[in-house]
């Protein structure tokens, strides 16, 4: 039986760029897209679509976390793509008849064809709905208000209610197909119902969700929602989102994703397809399409899961490689961002491989490559790695490796379309005739020739089994827990590993990574291994330990990865010089780890005369006209990366401007004239002393709402004046911990904040100056309330 897991009871399971570029912020966050009401009359579609959201286009942009720009090319591009009547982005998808050949195998006993789950616990959910039941009070029926509520069950014998044998083997061949293509994440796909709040994202904290497929031959739904007919029809990322609460039904006021079997003919592939294709509308993904049509219908065995696969038995996730494509989404980053990862079950290499295994494994990346401990084997040995037997997405590969690594044999037939549904060649098998020692298995995903003809290994991920003969399997081995402990002294880190275990003594070799690249390894000895690394790049680095055991008594194991940041000191020297009035001001700043980056401030006492960008180390600043009398410069090394490098501050440079001299003229001597009697004489009023020199003094303020809603994007306007006018320059607004830095025009910014969380948003503006104006700042706090 293949990734099967059957529970008696059900489990209970309750408690983010833009769509065109990007990964979907909302199912990151699970808030609220919209940002205020957009209202039209009935959903649209295309450049009609655009002329009725008019005004509103940046407003429906912006609940679809797209671009206006993003939004109009979608609408105008590809005419499965609408608004409802909120703005909101949904796909209705094409329909198709029955392949003529299809097979149709129960993987488990038909009695439990509605508590299959294919990775059980997981708090991510995909329901297949084939039994019936109600939707109400939806996005569906606030645009169509003709859908029907209660939907019928699938039912393709035409018999009523009760499922026929083959109606439950059909149901248990489409769960297996979708189960297939999400194989590689964190997500169950299940037919039992998880209940409301299995799907309903409740709120931002709430874990458990997911998306609701009805898999009903409604009539009255599909010709309210696509009256021209269509196979589904699902809001574009949705996938955990709080968007318009739960809904009259509970499960998600944009639930459930459709899928209408009668416009597929009553096909397990063809639902199976508009399924997964539906379900990846939820969790953000557009349509892969090429430059003749909105949906690439795939080429030789293969299409793309978001295009059309009803043609072809090997569909897979994509991101727009082959030939002519117009989407380049990388489909499993997306909904690996928004569901996660199974977990990897073996290493790539032999170090640390678990036995083989006796239940389904997966291939879960393009990087993943599983290897396993076949034991002691001699002689004729043979091993094999099967994907499902039909809709696979796996292409195998499969390489026999001794016990020095050592490549001993590799099995990639090549995969060949047989029927819609069955491509040959996915799996492999070798048989080797092999002196006697310790040999391991590796399987990893492939693809098959150019891109004209076939596919690379970008998709090729999912479910496998094993079989093997010849060998002998080594005794287990005993579990090992190694622990990491790191140490940062200037640019040196010391790595200490602990392995320890339960039974016995360790033997063997502690081996240290950053990331994929090993930067150290020690022998087991008396005290605990460690390396010192010296002359580390500032900033943050990760790093993991590997107990490699010698021998087979032993099972090798991986640390926890651990962090740290080295962060170098700065130093910042000053020179002052003067040139009449004129002072230049230059700076070196200085660290023994690289190029610092950020910015000086140049102080005159304790006034900002400017700020500069360090370059190469070095900035310069002149100030002119400066006034008269005594001055004590000095400048500050604000670090653009903090963590990394630590700010300092020059000696104080101190000068003496002299004041400009008086102009004197020489008049011919005139003879001396008798002394007259003196007389008194007004004295005359002292004029001013210039003021050249001085700073003009700026006002910043903030215009910010005094509360907003969790998850919503408010706006806020930040003013400098100097004096009465507008202020030039930048102005740095802190959000939080997070630092924007706005170019003024007219003395104006404006930002938009990121999605509020908690309950209180403080921000923060500050004005830096410059050579004639004074910097200034302002502080405001948005208070965060619930919708």
């Amino acid at each position: 039986m293949r990734r099967l897991a059957v529970r008696a009871a059900l489990p209970a399971l309750s408690v983010l760029l833009g769509v065109g570029a990007g990964l979907p912020a909302t199912a990151q966050t699970g808030g609220d897209r919209s940002t205020t009401d957009v209202r039209l009359d009935h959903p649209a579609r295309g450049a009609r679509a655009v002329r009725l959201l008019g005004s509103d286009l940046d407003e429906a942009a912006a609940r679809n976390e797209m671009s206006a720009a993003a939004l109009t090319d979608l609408l105008t591009s590809d005419p499965s793509a609408w608004v409802d009547n909120t703005g909101t982005v949904f796909f209705t998808d094409t329909t198709t008849p029955a392949p003529a050949d299809e097979p149709v195998v129960a993987e488990a006993p038909l009695d439990q064809t509605f508590e299959l789950h294919s990775k059980p616990g997981s708090t991510k959910t995909i329901y297949l709905d084939f039994d019936g039941g109600s939707a109400s009070a939806t996005g569906w029926h606030a645009s169509y208000p003709t859908t029907p509520i209660t939907q019928p069950a699938w039912d393709p014998a035409g018999n009523g209610a009760p499922f026929t044998s083959a109606e439950l083997a059909a149901v248990q061949t489409v769960w297996e197909y979708v189960a297939e293509d999400y194989a590689p994440f964190d997500v169950d796909v299940t037919t039992a119902d998880p209940g409301p709040a299995g799907i309903h994202r409740s709120g931002v904290l709430d874990a458990a969700y997911g998306s609701h497929v009805l898999i009903t031959p409604s009539v009255g739904a599909q010709e309210a929602i696509c009256p021209t007919g269509c196979g589904g029809v699902a809001y574009i990322g949705v996938f955990g989102t709080t968007s318009g609460g739960a809904g009259g039904d509970g499960y998600g006021y944009r639930q459930p994703a459709w899928v209408f079997p009668q416009k597929l003919g009553n096909s397990p592939k063809n639902i199976a397809e508009a399924a997964t294709h539906e379900v990846g509308h939820n969790l953000g993904l557009r349509h892969d399409g090429n430059s003749m049509q909105s949906y690439d219908r795939g080429h030789g065995a293969w299409a793309p899961i978001m295009g059309v696969g009803y043609d072809h038995p090997i569909t897979q996730w994509s991101k727009g490689d082959y030939a002519g494509a117009t989407t380049t989404e990388d489909d499993v980053a997306i909904i690996r961002s928004v569901v996660g990862e199974r977990v990897d079950e073996a290493p790539s290499g032999i170090l640390g491989a678990p036995s083989l295994p006796a239940s389904t494994s997966y291939v879960s990346s393009r990087t993943d490559v599983d290897t396993f401990l076949l034991g002691t084997c001699s002689g004729s040995v043979t091993v094999a790695a099967d994907p499902l037997p039909a809709q696979a997405n796996l292409d195998i590969e499969l390489t026999l490796i001794d016990a020095l690594g050592q490549v001993v044999a590799t099995a990639d037939p090549t995969s060949t379309q047989t029927s819609l549904t069955t491509a040959s060649g996915m799996g492999a098998s070798l048989t080797r005739t092999v002196d006697p020692g310790l040999y391991y298995v590796s399987v990893d995903g492939v693809g098959n020739g150019p891109w004209s003809t076939g596919y690379d290994d970008y998709g090729s991920l999912g479910a496998y089994t094993m079989a093997l003969s010849g060998c002998l399997p080594t005794p287990t081995p005993t579990p090992t827990l190694t622990g990491l402990d790191l140490a940062a002294s200037g640019r040196s880190v010391t790595l200490t590993a602990t392995p320890t275990t339960t039974l016995g003594s360790l033997v063997g070799d502690v081996v240290f990574t950053e990331g994929a690249t090993e930067v150290g390894r020690a022998t087991l000895g008396v005290l605990p291994p460690a390396v010192t690394l010296t002359s580390v790049e500032p900033g943050m680095h990760t790093y993991t330990a590997t107990f490699v055991p010698l021998g087979t008594t032993h099972v090798g194991s991986v640390s926890p990865a651990r962090s740290v940041t080295v962060q170098v000191w700065s130093t910042t020297g000053l020179t002052a010089t003067a040139s009449g009035r004129d002072v230049t001001l230059d700076v070196r700043v200085a660290t023994d780890g690289g190029a610092p980056a950020g910015t000086v401030e140049l102080r005159d006492g304790g006034a900002l005369v400017g700020t500069r960008d360090i370059v190469a180390g070095a900035a310069s600043m002149t100030l002119a006209s400066v006034t008269p009398g005594e001055h004590a410069y000095r400048a500050t090394f604000v670090p653009s990366e903090p963590a990394s490098y630590v700010g300092s501050t020059s000696p104080v440079r101190e000068l003496t401007i002299a004041a400009d001299p008086v102009p004197t003229t020489t008049a011919p001597v005139a003879p001396v004239p008798p002394p007259a009697t003196p007389t008194a004489t007004p004295t005359a009023a002292p004029t001013a002393a210039p003021t050249a020199g001085m700073l003009s003094t700026s006002t910043t303020t903030i215009r910010a709402p005094r509360k907003a809603g969790v998850g919503s994007r408010p706006r806020i306007t930040v003013s400098v004046v100097r004096g009465a006018a507008p202020a030039r320059g930048t102005v740095v607004v802190k959000v939080g911990r997070r630092r924007t830095t706005l170019t003024l025009v007219s003395g104006t910014a404006r930002l938009r904040l990121p999605r509020l969380e908690g309950t209180k948003v403080k921000l923060v503006a500050r004005y830096r100056g410059d050579a004639t104006t004074s910097a200034s700042s302002a502080t405001r706090s948005i208070r965060v309330v619930a919708d």
